[in-house]
């Protein structure tokens, strides 16, 4: 990598992958979406990261990237059929809260998780009358002596028998929460698709503050064929559903659009295969995100699922797959969400995307639901005052892009080379290399034109100006 280039460029690319068709998103899938120039307002996007008490050690609250967050659940304790609390296997972390906090960021606690023994004390302790008030108080109690902004309900899963008994749960955190001044958040973890109709629509639309919806682990262990782990859409023959078909049964009963957040996945899950929607064999192992860069470095090839909107790898034998989500999912997923007016995205888990230098899922997630200018139109961005380099436009592109830059009018003239470079640092083309007067310089930029065919991916844009040097990336997209 060409030194000049800042250490968020580096990071940047090293996991963003090769091919990012949003237009192919947008025109191949079967269940078409609008994806126009006409999202909400990013305001009260959520970005809710789920972070595991046993990765205390392995990635410190020092680690995360308050930045790019809006909210931490804080995972997991459980109910004994008692209503009091179990926190086995749970430590309490007071310098994550007094962090999150100091950067804005509100910390839940999550009462549950996928555990076959302790899942199961759910049913009956909200069963009984006492036990699911004593629960409730507990609750509370333990949110406001350990400095908790509210409570995330992740039940996998109630059963038809525990309908009347769920919707009285949330009934009661509701009034015991609203008690607390300023009153405690609630939320919960929801199954990809309520098939047996547990959840009650009027605690979805009335009682919760946001409803995580799980859009991931749509293939795994349990599926006798390899698949993606959180495709956003799916073949039509393909049982195991896909995420915008979750979000729309959601919507379909009238649940606000602003109260869904998306899950995504920062892992993805290794198959013994001979390729995707194929039988598997043996364990499937789960990938974060961090390690599949690794094997991406490696040799294993990336493919681009037009009509998912995931990536995959297969290494050389062709025996093995990876199913994950990348930077560029992360995008389309962002631009999916926002063209439905989603209230945000659910996260498992941080942590899982560090590579040590960057945590690429989380910054694009920030800068795609965060940022205020990540709604705008794409247009030519305004020109500096002074000397230097402005982004492509536009960007993505798949025949030709327009660089701007700048030599300021503090100078009669200076020296300015504008160069091409892929991901890896390599000269792509050399646009300009001379002596050029103050004033403002357009360049179209040709890919077809560049010497050699260019793969489509991440490249950049390098502008020395006397010896002082600006970089942005670009997306070309064949």
């Amino acid at each position: 990598m060409f030194s000049e280039v800042n250490d968020g460029l580096r990071a940047l690319a090293l996991g963003l992958s090769l091919v990012a068709v949003l237009a192919g998103c947008q025109k191949n899938n079967s269940n078409p979406v609008d994806l126009g120039p006409t999202p909400a307002a990013t305001g009260g996007r959520l970005i809710v990261g789920y972070y595991p008490s046993w990765n205390r050690y392995s990635f410190p609250c020092t680690s995360i990237e308050y930045g790019n967050l809006t909210y931490i659940v804080h995972a997991f304790i459980f109910p004994f059929a008692d209503g009091t609390l179990d926190y086995s296997g749970f430590s309490l972390y007071p310098e994550l809260i007094v962090a999150a906090h100091q950067h804005g960021v509100k910390v839940v606690i999550s009462v549950g998780g996928w555990d076959n023994v302790r899942t199961p004390r759910f049913s009956q302790m909200t069963a009984d009358d006492s036990s699911r008030a004593r629960f409730v108080r507990n609750l509370r109690d333990f949110c406001v002596q350990n400095g908790y902004d509210g409570a995330d309900i992740d039940w996998e899963y109630p059963g038809v028998a525990d309908r009347a008994s769920w919707k009285k749960l949330f009934q009661e955190l509701k009034e015991v929460f609203s008690s607390v001044i300023p009153a405690l958040t609630i939320s919960m973890a929801a199954q990809s698709s309520d098939w047996n109709n547990v959840y009650d629509t009027s605690v979805l639309v009335n009682l919760l503050d946001w409803i995580g919806v799980m859009t991931y682990d749509f293939h795994g262990s349990w599926t006798a064929h390899s698949g993606h782990n959180s495709p956003l859409y799916a073949p039509a023959n393909e049982p195991e559903g896909s995420a915008s078909q979750c979000i729309q049964s959601y919507l379909s009963r009238g649940v606000p659009a602003s109260k869904l957040c998306l899950g995504v996945s920062f892992y993805g899950y290794n198959f013994t295969t001979t390729g995707l929607y194929q039988p598997r064999t043996g364990a499937v192992p789960s990938v974060p995100y961090s390690s599949a860069v690794t094997y991406l470095a490696s040799g294993w090839t990336y493919h681009w699922d037009s009509l998912a909107c995931v990536p995959y790898l297969t290494d050389a034998s062709n025996t093995h797959l990876i199913s994950y989500d990348d930077t560029v999912s992360m995008r389309v997923k962002s631009e999916y969400l926002k063209s439905l007016g989603l209230g945000g995205v659910i996260i498992w888990a941080l942590g899982q995307d560090n590579t040590g230098s960057s945590q690429l899922l989380l910054e694009t997630l920030g800068r795609e639901l965060l940022s205020p200018t990540a709604e705008q139109e794409e247009v030519a961005p305004p020109l500096p005052e002074t000397g230097g380099l402005l982004p492509n436009y536009p960007n993505l592109f798949n025949s030709q892009t327009v660089i701007r830059y700048v030599v300021p009018s503090g100078r009669s003239q200076a020296h300015v080379a504008l160069s091409i470079h892929d991901a890896v640092g390599r000269t792509v083309a050399t646009l300009v290399d001379e002596w050029q007067h103050r004033g403002t310089y357009a360049v179209h930029f040709d890919p077809s034109l560049a010497g050699r065919a260019l793969p489509s991916g991440v490249y950049y844009s390098r502008l020395s100006l006397d010896g002082y040097t600006t970089a942005c990336s670009m997306t070309y997209i064949k």
